[in-house]
């Protein structure tokens, strides 16, 4: 297993915490080839090198690779106390392990595989799901539609009022704001399953959307309060102003801010509005109530119209989407599939075995959802399949 311990001194290196002892491991592999040496500065220059050079290994590769790492470094977790099925170790274990074995594919493939043996291995992935690309679309206040998916250039694509319209590879942002501007003129934009998107406002007011997320917006904010309507989740960094910041969503629920960092998630699909506050402060208004969350509080309003605000929140779990990060805490099958949902282009679920087990885990969005489900398959406390590449079974 030496190419897992060179993986696991790379995996140190690129997180700035190698030993001296490790870095002369390092180095002496990489003073043996060009090769080598080339590989390691390619994948620190590029954060995506290794999940596209991960991404043609073929399903018996991986499956080999981690049931031996599994094998020999996950035995004895959780002290041994489980065993077979009802074994219980936490995915963050597995997810190390699933980065290692992402530099030993990009190892092996590198510094092994002839360009027809990838090309082979490519078509061998073609019926395997990968993350959704869906659409990105900004709806000006003219009706006009616009996708946003495609343009890596930056340039201005509309002009409303005073505000230039600008978009770069996924980040759309307005040049301005005043007194005198229209505030009639909304835009909506709108990302599908796997999407994620940044708009920067023309008060300077930037906000992060998730997938399936609906945002509506003016082109400028008048001398009033800066009003935004927000289905989905997203994150704000309100930009500091004395005039307030409100955000709509769902059940009429409104979130009012003078200048502060939120997390809102309201998806139409779950049972509550979760406002969770990182900086500032915010008042929360729903049915009559009223809640003002100081930073790490959350207010939870179901679509009953109960409310309660929670003093102890996991920020990283909250904003783990950011990162494109999937993170599962004390999560059910049927919570852990919803996300699942928002990422990858699943069509159905059929629920062959009921379960009941809850996982804990963090689970990067880009990995294709084979990948994802082996690692909580691995736990032996639940399986799946996925058939005809867009409906997954639950055994």
């Amino acid at each position: 297993m030496k190419n897992l311990r060179i993986a696991a001194i790379i995996k140190k290196s690129l997180s700035g915490e190698i030993s001296s002892e490790e870095r002369k491991v390092l180095t002496d592999w990489l003073a043996v080839s060009a090769k080598r040496q080339e590989f390691f500065e390619r994948i620190k220059a590029d954060n995506n090198y290794l999940a596209e050079q991960a991404s043609v290994l073929d399903e018996a590769n991986w499956q080999n690779a981690y049931a031996k790492f599994s094998e020999e470094h996950l035995e004895d977790f959780d002290n041994g106390k489980a065993k077979n099925r009802y074994k219980r170790f936490y995915i963050g274990v597995a997810i190390a392990a699933t980065f290692l074995l992402m530099i030993m594919a990009g190892i092996y493939l590198y510094l092994n595989n002839s360009k027809n043996k990838v090309e082979d291995t490519i078509a061998k992935m073609k019926g395997e799901v990968m993350p959704a690309k869906g659409d990105l679309t900004l709806t000006l206040a003219n009706g006009q539609t616009i996708d946003l998916g495609k343009n890596t250039q930056k340039e201005v694509i509309a002009k409303q009022g005073n505000s230039d319209v600008i978009l770069a590879a996924n980040e759309l942002s307005y040049t301005a704001d005043g007194s005198n501007a229209d505030t009639s003129m909304m835009n909506r934009i709108s990302t599908g399953k796997g999407g994620y998107f940044v708009l920067k406002m023309a008060d300077g007011t930037n906000v992060w959307l998730n997938a399936m997320t609906s945002i509506k917006f003016p082109a400028s904010f008048g001398s009033g309060p800066r009003k935004v309507e927000i289905f989905g989740e997203a994150f704000f960094k309100v930009a500091p102003d004395k005039r307030p910041f409100i955000v709509t969503t769902k059940n009429n629920t409104q979130i009012q801010v003078l200048g502060t960092q939120f997390n809102v998630n309201a998806y139409d699909n779950s049972h509550s509005i979760n406002t969770t506050l990182i900086q500032g402060s915010v008042l929360v208004r729903s049915n009559n109530q009223a809640a003002k969350l100081i930073p790490g509080e959350q207010s939870v309003i179901t679509d009953q119209g109960n409310s309660e605000v929670r003093k102890t929140i996991n920020q990283d779990q909250v904003l783990a989407w950011i990162e494109k990060k999937f993170y599962f805490r004390q999560a059910s099958v049927d919570e852990i599939m919803n996300e699942l949902k928002k990422n990858y282009d699943i069509k159905e679920v059929i629920v062959e075995k009921k379960s009941s087990e809850k996982f804990n885990g963090i689970i990067s969005k880009k990995i294709p959802l084979s990948e994802v489900l082996r690692i909580f398959s691995s736990t032996q406390l639940i399986d799946f399949e996925i058939l005809n590449g867009n409906t997954v079974v639950i055994k």
